[in-house]
């Protein structure tokens, strides 16, 4: 068992699987742990090519978050949608999936609800690879697949 603290925040990863709040993933084999954002609870890693950058963040959302993700695309001018938002459904989690790109870096964007208002955003980001072409990736889909409500 190891405890990762962040901001007061702890991860506990057991048995292959990270463990915060009322959700669970799995780090695949070969990928690299990075410093996650201070000011979300969130786990940051490099894939094993270092071509790309897989985040798994928990935060409050007071908003569906079909429609947040909507207005996520909205407010930020230098983001440009590659496709639809979609619903989406892992394992026990249903949420929301968008592709969209920032200047030279493609983004995968999945938002899943969790209890209490919280939601686990899964993000995927390249700007070294096609975001379609990486997130079909059996890495980045055992990844995805690796996300769980507990």
């Amino acid at each position: 068992m190891i405890e990762i603290e962040q901001e007061n925040e702890m991860f506990l990863f057991e048995n292959g699987c990270f463990y915060m709040d009322d959700c669970s993933f799995i780090l695949p084999d070969g990928f690299y742990l990075e410093q996650g954002d201070s000011f979300n609870k969130s786990i940051q890693a490099k894939t094993p090519d270092k071509k790309a950058t897989i985040i798994w963040q928990v935060t409050d959302s007071e908003r569906e978050i079909g429609a947040g993700l909507e207005m996520f695309l909205r407010s930020e001018p230098e983001l440009s949608a590659l496709s639809e938002v979609m619903p989406l459904t892992v394992n026990n989690l249903s949420g929301y999936q968008v592709y969209c790109k920032a200047e030279v870096t493609e983004i995968y964007e999945a938002r899943f609800s969790l209890k209490k208002d919280r939601v686990l955003t899964f993000i995927v980001e390249s700007s070294e690879q096609d975001i379609f072409d990486l997130v079909a990736t059996p890495i980045i889909q055992r990844a995805l697949n690796g996300l769980f409500a507990v």
